[in-house]
């Protein structure tokens, strides 16, 4: 490249320029130097000759391994669940601007060292293979940081980030939100009345969950149901009846279906069943309520007769509806009232909200029921810790680079949500004094520089990265601190040809004889 190189024109020593300094590109240069006399004969004119110089480029590892396309693999990097271990995901590929083995790159993952890896990848090729099968109701995607390394003897590292996406297969049936429906319905109920509404949950996603609701066709058709929202409502008199039973469908978009049995009494306008004092009953508590403990008390008369009634918590079949079971009733002997208490640690993340169907039935002869709902909101609580992606991290940055470089980015994890899952980053001090060094973002994760690197000086930096959440731990034993968690970052310095060659004496005297042989 023109300007790169300068001749004296009296010595013929060709040099690198010195301001600006250069800039080489390639394995060499092909120089066409001339040599032109003074014609000092006087001849007709001076005389010349040419020649070429042809001049090597030894490589300097001094270029990162970069992936140019990180933000669309990360943008655009997903696979199928239920596919076989070795399944393709995506093939990266990062470039390293440097000759030969500088050049050269390896690919692996970063991770931390007591987790098993959901993918591998090929070293020489880049390719991403699943490492087992994936379920998306367990887990919808997983954070992967992926690594280039360089060959050099002092190698270089380049990451790239991502989130590769578990996308749904319709592989679950709907589910209903109770095992079976009953009610109870005065003979005199007018035809178009709503009186229940039947639900089912889909743990598939979009097209795969969408659920619409039928009927077993018996005639007369007393009773429908509304195919999108569920309700149940009256379709003939159903006053010449007592008892009617049907069974209902719900089916999701790929055709999967399951069933329920809906019984429904039909009572004498004389009876009337057990009311309840609130039409449903609405409670909040906090995911770290302890086992036993009474969240709500529900309470419902017999107008008739005998004023007691029985309670009994209807079984359900999503966790939403107490499936695993989490909450219990008891009955107040004392005011006639029942509680709901906590029968087992609740989860915000997993389950966020509760639906409870109670059953209060008279003791009459002919004994009605009536049904009321509860409605638990569940809060979150710090219960989460941030975890680093990996334990250790590793990271390179050329001796010589500025102050102020990006070195790299650290990332972690925390499922809470708003200030229990805000995260903020910071470097740990130690007796090295290695942290001085180096600076962090507090809420990128990001790691500059705040110094020149000499690798003749330390060729490697060990830091300690922490990360917090913003609240206070509701986790045994953090006496009102914030979970945090820490990963190493070692910060290899790569070489750079700075150093010229230095004679060990400033002058050497010898004697020599002088009929000495030649060699000696």
């Amino acid at each position: 490249e023109e300007g790169n190189f300068i001749i004296d024109s009296q010595k013929g020593l060709i040099r690198l320029r010195s301001s600006p300094p250069p800039y080489l590109q390639g394995v060499e240069y092909i120089l066409n130097v001339t040599a032109t006399d003074d014609n000092a004969s006087s001849g007709p004119q001076a005389l010349s000759s040419t020649a070429q110089v042809i001049v090597g480029v030894d490589d300097v590892n001094n270029n990162k391994p970069v992936f140019e396309k990180c933000q669309q693999y990360r943008e655009s990097t997903s696979v199928l669940e239920n596919q076989p271990a070795g399944t393709f995901v995506l093939q990266v590929h990062a470039v390293d601007a440097d000759e030969g083995s500088n050049g050269r790159v390896t690919y692996g993952f970063m991770h931390k060292d007591s987790t098993v890896p959901a993918f591998s990848i090929h070293p020489d090729t880049g390719v991403i293979v699943t490492a087992r099968k994936f379920d998306r109701e367990r887990q919808r995607e997983y954070a992967v940081t992926v690594t280039a390394t360089d060959q050099a003897a002092d190698p270089l590292i380049g990451i790239c980030q991502l989130n590769i996406l578990i996308l749904d297969q319709n592989d679950n049936s709907p589910k209903f939100e109770n095992i079976r429906y009953e009610y109870f319905l005065r003979e005199d109920t007018m035809i178009g009345t709503s009186f229940l509404r039947v639900a089912a949950h889909d743990d598939d996603f979009g097209t795969n969950a969408a659920i619409t609701y039928s009927m077993s066709s018996e005639q007369p058709e007393y009773l429908r149901v509304n195919p999108l929202t569920g309700w149940v409502y009256v379709n003939q008199p159903i006053s010449q009846r007592t008892y009617i039973t049907r069974e209902i469908v719900a089916t999701d978009g790929g055709n999967l279906s399951s069933s329920v049995e809906l019984a429904v009494t039909i009572t004498n306008v004389k009876n009337q069943p057990p009311q309840w004092d609130k039409d449903s009953y609405s409670v909040v508590i906090p995911e770290n309520t302890v086992r036993d403990t009474p969240i709500v008390n529900i309470k419902a008369t017999s107008p008739l007769g005998d004023p007691r009634v029985t309670y009994n918590l209807e079984d359900g079949m999503v966790p939403e509806t107490n499936m695993p079971v989490r909450f219990y009733l008891t009955p107040n002997r004392e005011d006639g009232s029942a509680s709901i208490l906590v029968a087992e640690p609740l989860d915000y993340e997993t389950t966020r909200n509760f639906m409870l169907r109670v059953r209060a039935q008279n003791v009459a002869a002919v004994p009605l029921a009536a049904f009321t709902t509860v409605y638990i909101n569940v809060t979150d609580v710090n219960d989460n810790v941030p975890f680093f992606t990996s334990s250790i991290y590793e990271a390179s940055v050329t001796e010589g680079a500025e102050s102020g470089t990006l070195v790299f980015q650290v990332l972690a994890n925390d499922l809470d949500l708003g200030l229990n899952g805000k995260i903020s980053y910071s470097l740990l001090e130690d007796r090295s004094g290695d942290h001085q060094y180096f600076r962090i973002d507090p809420e990128l994760g990001f790691i500059y520089s705040q110094t020149v690197f000499d690798r003749e000086t330390k060729s490697s930096y060990l830091l300690e990265v922490q990360s917090v959440d913003g609240w206070e731990s509701a986790r045994p034993g953090k006496h009102g601190q914030p979970n945090s968690d820490t990963a190493y970052v070692r910060v290899f310095i790569s070489d750079v040809n700075d150093n010229k060659p230095a004679f060990a004496q400033a002058s050497y005297e010898v004697d020599v004889d002088e009929d000495a042989d030649v060699g000696f």
